[in-house]
């Protein structure tokens, strides 16, 4: 029996590592590679991942399944990706000079179809949807089977060289925007379509030295929430909103968007 080649093999592995899985492992993510502080003229890597709790698995690049995906350097200028299909890690450009650059990533849409009552619950109660539950029950919605569509837009920034992280506004549908930093503390914007997002629940993730930690805090009436980043290391801000469809695919009753903003910082 012939055996496929590395090449195809690699490509194989790829195209699954990108299939739509199921939402037990929610969280999308673009995680930055090497230090928190790069040379200039080094390399800009980062995963795509999809997991929970800020572990996941690592995702190849398939611009089928992207309806955007890109990099911007310090001064907003869009870098070539250059990427081919199944790379991983799927993000890999040259950083020219120092500051902040800035990876935005945009998936195309994809469902999924709840088949117990209970862990459509679980995922409005961890995500702080909870509000959803008499909408849908007043809609006169089963309490399972039923289907959702789902999108995801991720951001992460990368530091080169001396300087503190800045950020970019990338326009994307369910962005996390870092505004400012105090200290320990850092303001961060959320915005859908454009618009603030009120008065939601932000998560933030903080693996420092392999210890994961997880805090949850509320955007105020500006769309805005302090999180705390201190002791550094690798960050992930997770936010889920969830919508009636405007214009539905097929049978779905429900969109959900994710929004991540990732980032490292050195640990203290």
């Amino acid at each position: 029996m012939t055996q496929p080649s590395p090449w195809r093999k690699s490509l194989i592995i790829g195209l699954l590592a990108l299939t739509p899985l199921p939402l037990s492992a929610h969280e999308y993510w673009v995680e930055p590679q090497g230090p928190a502080v790069l040379a200039p003229g080094a390399a800009l890597q980062a995963e795509l991942k999809v997991g929970q709790h800020f572990k996941g698995s690592r995702q190849a690049y398939i611009p089928r399944n992207l309806e955007r995906a890109e990099v911007r350097d310090p001064d907003g200028q869009t870098l070539e990706l250059n990427a081919l299909i199944g790379q991983r890690p799927a993000i890999d450009v040259e950083a020219s000079g120092p500051g902040t650059y800035v990876a935005g990533i945009v998936t195309t849409n994809s469902s999924l179809v709840w088949r117990q009552e209970e862990k459509f619950l679980n995922f409005l109660e961890y995500d702080g949807l909870m509000a959803a539950l008499p909408i849908h029950k007043a809609r006169g919605l089963p309490a399972k089977d039923f289907r959702e569509t789902y999108a995801r837009s991720g951001k992460a920034l990368f530091q080169v060289g001396e300087g503190s992280l800045t950020d970019q506004v990338l326009g994307l549908p369910l962005e996390v925007i870092l505004i400012s930093r105090d200290g320990d503390s850092m303001l961060i914007e959320v915005r859908q379509d454009g618009q603030p997002l009120v008065d939601h629940q932000l998560r933030t993730f903080q693996n420092r030295a392999g210890e994961i930690t997880e805090e949850e805090t509320q955007t105020d009436a500006l769309g805005r929430a302090q999180v705390d980043v201190s002791g550094g290391g690798l960050f992930m801000l997770n936010i889920v909103t969830l919508r009636e469809p405007q214009k539905p695919e097929k049978d779905e009753v429900w969109h959900s968007w994710w929004g991540t903003l990732s980032f490292k910082l050195p640990e203290t």
